[in-house]
């Protein structure tokens, strides 16, 4: 006959815990329906294994030494309608009975479902929860799908649980299936997307189980870790987790300590501008301002590439230029990723200037003239200076209104020279003057500055000095164009003098000269000389200013 522990299949050293998986498991073998006899004494063997493994079983103690050979007393084998072992109570065979049973529907069952109508049919729910719980403890696949029933079905790790269900045991498998979840919200950052993480998320915080504080604040603090991972998070996702936990820098609730959650925030938000500038840079020909602001500011070029873009702009692009500067946070970084930020933008964008420099210009021009009449040769008296000086502002103003246009065109075919006009800039004139292209050219301004000091010198034919006047036109010009180009005020001068001398004194100066100027004008146009002269004139039948059309008194004697 074979011992209790052969029919087991277990070691004589076996625990309680491996006797009633045994024994589970031979049950599915020998149901009492179908082989009574064999259920008898598989459990006969599993009552014996019980109560050996519940014994204490002491050190065997020497036997005594004998003088004659004791008598050798050998059992009856294991059968033959004797029991190896003491009977037990009628209370303990009751528990085993109702154990061996619950094991019985967990196993041999379809579903757990099933097996909790048949347990709550004996009354023996309780014996069927602690035995779930049993079960949940062990660590494996089984486990955690049971344990994920009875929180559907029975309300495990809420308020609404069983009061029988043991404290500890429950804490410590709500923590258990925290660390899965977690885990598994891990294993799936690389291939998860944005939406679908914030839906898991929002799934897991809204389980009740997850509801008491200690719980819920283990959730929020590992968050924060795979969020550090996560590449594809975003602002967003952050703003959303923020309305879902109660998140606020303001009131001091973070998941995390406060530094390590500005880096966080810091990193997400260099992430979302990267990727809005690679959504910029990848389009073959920018045609939004936005897309332009991106290639100016962020895309690898040559200076000629960057003059001739810096040429098309609007004011609509330079304005993007500005505001894409201010959003995106990379103050003065070489490279971040393969995208170039170029921080001397600032310094292509055109200045208003060309009126003053017409201004200036036209003044000049008036200037020179009336300084050639005065040193002609054939210069007549003080009425007809004052006749040829306002005839010189006239014509400098003809003068400078042909010029203008001359000058827009020439910038029109400047702009389209404007590779070239870097290329030879870049040789021939200084570093701090040429500043990559963005300051002085020599085609844009060089050579009409040229042109404007040799037109300056031929209207001063009569000045004893005129190479040097348009030589200090020509140099005043590149002083003007220069400041100009790197930024400064073309009326610069004028904020110097308020500052050197006050504005109300140069206000009151330049009335002063206006009151001067003006009262010398009006003398010299309707003066008692004048009259005077007039008289005299139509006296002698030289001239007639009130007819234009009268012939002069030499082309009548011719």
């Amino acid at each position: 006959m074979v011992s209790p522990w052969q029919l087991l299949g277990l070691d004589a050293e076996a625990d309680t815990r491996s006797i009633k998986r045994r024994y589970a498991q031979l049950l599915k073998q020998h149901r009492p329906d179908e082989d009574p006899e064999a259920f008898q004494r598989l459990r006969e063997a599993y009552e014996y294994a019980i109560e050996w493994a519940s014994q204490e079983v002491p050190e065997p103690a020497s036997p005594p030494e004998l003088d004659q050979p004791s008598v050798v007393v050998v059992p009856e084998p294991f059968g033959n309608g004797q029991r190896a072992f003491v009977p037990l109570s009628a209370t303990q065979e009751a528990h085993l009975d109702e154990q061996a049973r619950i094991a019985f529907l967990i196993d041999t069952c379809e579903s757990l479902d099933i097996a909790l109508l048949d347990a709550r049919e004996a009354n023996l729910e309780r014996e069927f929860q602690l035995e779930l719980v049993r079960r949940c403890e062990e660590r494996d696949e089984r486990a955690l799908e049971i344990l994920r029933w009875a929180m559907a079905r029975l309300d495990w790790l809420t308020p609404w649980q069983a009061d029988y269900l043991p404290p500890v045991a429950m804490a410590q498998l709500a923590q258990r299936l925290l660390e899965v979840e977690l885990a598994e919200l891990r294993a799936s950052l690389p291939v998860i997307s944005e939406s679908r993480f914030h839906h898991r998320v929002y799934e897991l915080a809204r389980q009740k189980w997850l509801r008491p504080l200690e719980l819920n604040r283990q959730l929020q603090q590992a968050l924060v870790p795979i969020l550090e991972r996560y590449e594809q998070a975003s602002v967003e996702l952050i703003e959303r987790l923020e309305r879902l936990f109660g998140w606020s820098e303001q009131d001091g609730y973070l998941p995390c300590d406060g530094e390590r959650w500005a880096a966080l925030l810091a990193r997400l938000a260099s992430e979302k501008e990267l990727r809005m500038l690679r959504a910029l840079l990848a389009v073959s020909q920018p045609q939004t301002p936005e897309q332009r602001a991106a290639w100016f500011l962020f895309r690898p070029m040559s200076n000629g590439q960057r003059r001739r873009m810096a040429d098309g702009f609007g004011e609509q692009d330079w304005q993007a230029c500005q505001a894409l500067a201010a959003t995106v946070r990379m103050p003065h970084r070489p490279s971040v990723q393969g995208v170039l930020y170029f921080p001397e933008w600032r310094q292509w964008r055109p200045r208003e200037w060309g009126a003053f420099a017409a201004l200036y210009a036209w003044l000049l021009t008036a200037l020179v003239l009336l300084i050639n009449q005065a040193y002609r040769p054939s210069a007549a008296d003080g009425q007809s200076l004052l006749r040829d000086g306002l005839l010189a502002l006239v014509a400098s103003a003809v003068t400078i209104a042909l010029l203008s246009l001359l000058r827009r065109g020439w910038g029109w075919m400047a702009r389209r020279l404007a590779s070239l006009d870097v290329w030879l800039s870049r040789f021939i004139l200084p570093a701090g003057v040429w500043r990559q292209g963005a300051g002085l050219l020599l085609i844009r301004h060089l050579l009409p500055a040229t042109m404007f000091a040799l037109l300056v010198g031929a209207w001063a034919k009569h000045v004893p000095w005129a190479a040097a006047l348009a030589m200090m036109t020509f140099i005043g010009s590149v002083c003007f164009l220069a400041a100009v180009t790197a930024g400064a005020s073309p009326t610069g001068w004028w904020t110097l003098l308020r500052r050197g001398i006050g504005g109300r004194a140069v206000l009151m100066l330049m009335l002063w000269l206006a009151i001067i100027v003006g009262g010398t004008l009006l003398a010299g146009l309707v003066g008692p000389e004048v009259r005077k002269s007039y008289l005299q004139r139509a006296t002698e039948g030289r001239a007639d200013l009130l007819n234009p059309c009268a012939r002069p008194a030499d082309a009548q004697a011719a």
